[in-house]
């Protein structure tokens, strides 16, 4: 959990993409990650009278692109919970914070973040090539998160399978974005 402030903040860019209303953006502040994941929640905890309004760019800072709409759900000293899937682990994004209210530049509010995978694995395809005899999987992964390896079954039925092999991550440390 980080304390922030837009006490004595300027406005960079206008608002943001938001429903039902994004405020009025003369006072942002922004922070930046590297998502380990492919999700986050970031939670912003306003200190009355500040109504935060959250909203999470991709790209450069240079060539920002909005992640989504953002978030501006509860009032004065309220809760704001931004959850986003599709993230890429290992690239930068940032999030911006900003006061909902136009003139409002005493805010003041607490923000944090976290970063998961809904799935240790993120994979690219699966390519069963089958003979008389033998079949040959092949595949590939984006990511691999905590991925010890996979193990391999087989079944006849579809029904009851049984591993016949396993094999191990190519990514040493079980973590790759490659």
């Amino acid at each position: 959990v980080v304390n922030g402030t837009t006490v004595n903040a300027g406005a960079s860019q206008g608002v943001a993409a938001c429903v039902p209303a994004a405020g009025t953006a003369d006072d942002d502040v922004w922070y930046q990650f590297t998502a380990i994941g492919d999700s986050a929640i970031i939670t912003v905890q306003g200190a009355a009278p500040f109504d935060a309004v959250v909203a999470l760019y991709g790209g450069t800072c240079t060539a920002l692109t909005q992640q989504g709409i953002c978030v501006d759900t509860s009032f004065a000293g309220g809760l704001e919970i931004l959850r986003r899937g599709g993230l890429t682990p290992g690239q930068t994004y940032y999030v911006r914070v900003y006061g909902w209210d136009n003139g409002n530049n005493n805010g003041t509010f607490t923000i944090q973040y976290q970063s998961f995978s809904t799935l240790p694995v993120v994979m690219d395809k699966l390519v069963a090539i089958t003979t008389s005899n033998s079949t040959l999987l092949q595949w590939n992964t984006f990511s691999e998160s905590n991925n010890k390896g996979f193990e391999v079954e087989r079944s006849n039925d579809g029904v009851m399978f049984k591993a016949i092999s396993f094999v191990p991550s190519k990514a040493s440390t079980g973590y790759s974005t490659q």
